[in-house]
């Protein structure tokens, strides 16, 4: 589990004991795994990407990928 704040928890108002806390809950449910929780979310660690605009972490967008029946793998995309 991987932890951290976008405020340092010396500034105040941060938000690194919601993300700790978060992470102890989480570590207890989870599969064994890699994950990362930040701003109070958990994310998947390869699933997350820094919104510099919004200041946040959020969930990578997904692309949709079709395989067609039939189709040998040169034909897959």
């Amino acid at each position: 589990m991987l932890v951290g704040a976008m405020i340092p928890y010396s500034f105040g108002a941060s938000d690194a004991l919601v993300n700790l806390g978060c992470a102890f809950s989480a570590v207890q449910a989870l599969q064994p795994g890699v994950y990362i929780t930040m701003n109070g979310k958990l994310f998947h660690w390869d699933n997350v990407r820094k919104n510099k605009e919004s200041g946040e972490f959020e969930e990578l967008p997904h692309e949709r990928v079709f395989i067609e029946e039939g189709a040998n793998e040169d034909q897959r995309g």
